[in-house]
């Protein structure tokens, strides 16, 4: 599995399951399996709101994480980095 450290996230590549694996979303430890159709929903949500805003992220509907406008950029550069591992499959 590839391993992915970003500033706000991390997590691991399954190639064989076409899926990323969500190890941390800031300071927070969790254990998220996210597909293709997941994290471009999440991007789609980023990406209705402005990067001035502060959004609110659950995982699975469990977890609500407050993004600041702040730590914007960095979600978008994180989110952005992940999803080149679908564009190489």
């Amino acid at each position: 599995m590839d391993q992915y450290e970003g500033n706000l996230l991390s997590g691991e590549w399954d190639a064989e399951s076409s899926h990323f694996v969500l190890k941390r979303v800031k300071q927070i430890e969790v254990q998220s399996v996210l597909s293709q159709g997941q994290f471009e929903r999440l991007q789609q949500y980023l990406a209705n709101h402005g990067v001035e805003e502060s959004v609110m992220i659950t995982l699975h509907d469990q977890i609500p994480i407050i993004v600041s406008s702040e730590q914007r950029g960095d979600l978008d550069s994180d989110l952005h980095s992940i999803s080149q591992y679908w564009n190489r499959i």
